[in-house]
């Protein structure tokens, strides 16, 4: 959460403990990073959020101005 201070979006990948899924969920659901599992720690996957970065930026950046 502290990257919405500096307005940087995030990919999380929280594995099994519930405070970090539900942590990512809601980045993912303000649009500002994110939300992986093991099985998309993959290249594409990776060049699919990257395509997004300007996107989730702006809204990561909107987040920083609250």
């Amino acid at each position: 959460m502290r990257s919405f201070q500096f307005g940087v979006p995030t990919i999380i990948f929280p594995g099994a403990m519930f405070e970090r899924r539900f942590n990512a969920k809601m980045v993912v659901r303000q649009n500002a990073g994110a939300f992986g599992e093991l099985s998309d720690f993959r290249a594409d996957w990776f060049e699919s959020v990257f395509a997004r970065r300007d996107e989730l930026k702006k809204n990561a950046q909107r987040k920083m101005k609250r």
